[in-house]
């Protein structure tokens, strides 16, 4: 296991080496090397792994991480609900009801 998330904010881990380990980390996902899944591997929660999916950059996201998310919609300015769900656009938090 690897807490990417913090490596990249610590600045020991640079944001191509982070997406290298992760390449790694998949690659040994779907050779069945694994015992859980990637995101687990990675020390990610449900909501990181969604902005991950999302193509936010991991230096966005280990920063939210440390200093915390944003708590307003990008576009609308509504308080966020994470658990309702969200996307990422242009790498901005985004309410789903925008």
């Amino acid at each position: 296991m690897i807490n990417i998330l913090k490596l990249v904010y610590d600045g020991k881990l640079s944001e191509d080496d982070a997406y290298e380990a992760i390449d790694e980390i998949t690659d040994k996902f779907h050779r069945d090397e694994l015992e859980g899944s990637i995101r687990e591997d990675l020390k990610m929660d449900i909501h990181e792994w969604t902005a991950y999916a999302y193509g936010i950059d991991l230096s966005i996201l280990a920063t939210w991480r440390v200093e915390g998310w944003p708590r307003f919609c990008a576009n609308c300015m509504q308080i966020i609900n994470y658990d309702d769900g969200f996307v990422i656009l242009d790498e901005e938090l985004v309410c789903t009801k925008c």
